[in-house]
């Protein structure tokens, strides 16, 4: 079958894909736009239940991160990643930073039980705060963070997974997509900022965007499986316009390679 006859098709396919793609990269691109905004100064609750303003964390860079304690998979494996950056930046680097992690299920997750959680990752406060906040609060936050979350009919939910450094007057300079956090990169995107220089976007550079939404739930396993299916579903879309461009350009493709060949045939054997 000629590609004339199958490019309808395929562009059909297109559509189709799209249509299941869109709010993925809708929600990647509201936030990759947060990148450079102000962080705005919400008051939060922490492990011990004491109320906490955002802005309180102000001279620090902020290692945010949103996580719900029930979560079975990603969340244990961001908090994890993020205690190693401590573990593993440059002291120098590490000193100045603060994590703070959020919680995306305001209803079940207490001070206490956010203090429980926070205890299997780390022995002290002092450089990571755990906190909550009312639903309302939680969902203006998210919005202004670029931060995409979303509670499923089964209880559980459907989230992206990612790691963003607010800079001491608490803008944003960097969001890490995945469950495991390079700690070079991060010490990069800090040291640069410290020394005045612009942070690299860090989203074309790795295929961690792969890993940016957590779903797929197994209700038999209990746990989340990695879906690909955005990935599949960009690359898909990339190579339909390339065959959409050398269709449209066969001709000239055709006399480039004329030339370029000095109009030489081959015969089969």
């Amino acid at each position: 079958m000629k590609f004339k006859a199958l490019f309808p098709v395929l562009v059909f396919a297109v559509f189709l894909v799209t249509l299941e793609a869109v709010a993925g990269e809708s929600q990647l691109e509201k936030s990759e736009a947060a990148l450079g905004r102000q962080a705005p100064n919400y008051r939060l609750t922490n492990q011990e239940g004491k109320f906490v303003a955002l802005y309180s964390l102000k001279g620090k860079y902020v290692l945010l991160s949103f996580i719900y304690t029930e979560c079975p998979g990603p969340c244990i494996a961001i908090t994890q990643s993020v205690a190693n950056l401590f573990d593993k930046m440059d002291p120098s680097v590490a000193e100045n930073a603060h994590a703070l992690t959020i919680t995306i299920d305001s209803a079940n997750d207490s001070s206490a039980k956010l203090k429980e959680y926070g205890l299997e990752f780390t022995d002290s406060f002092d450089r990571w705060t755990f906190a909550r906040t009312d639903e309302e609060t939680l969902q203006k936050l998210s919005r202004a963070l670029g931060f995409s979350f979303e509670k499923k009919s089964e209880g559980w939910f459907e989230h992206m997974n990612r790691l963003t450094v607010l800079g001491p007057d608490m803008t944003m300079l960097a969001h890490f997509y995945g469950m495991d956090f390079d700690p070079a990169q991060v010490e990069e995107a800090i040291r640069d900022s410290m020394e005045g220089r612009s942070v690299k976007n860090r989203l074309k550079d790795t295929f961690d965007y792969a890993l940016v939404f957590c779903s797929d739930y197994d209700p038999v396993s209990g746990t989340y499986k990695v879906d690909y299916k955005f990935l599949i579903v960009i690359i898909f879309q990339d190579l339909v316009a390339l065959a959409t461009v050398v269709y449209i350009f066969r001709r000239r493709l055709v006399g480039l390679f004329t030339r370029i060949t000095g109009g030489r045939k081959t015969s089969g054997s």
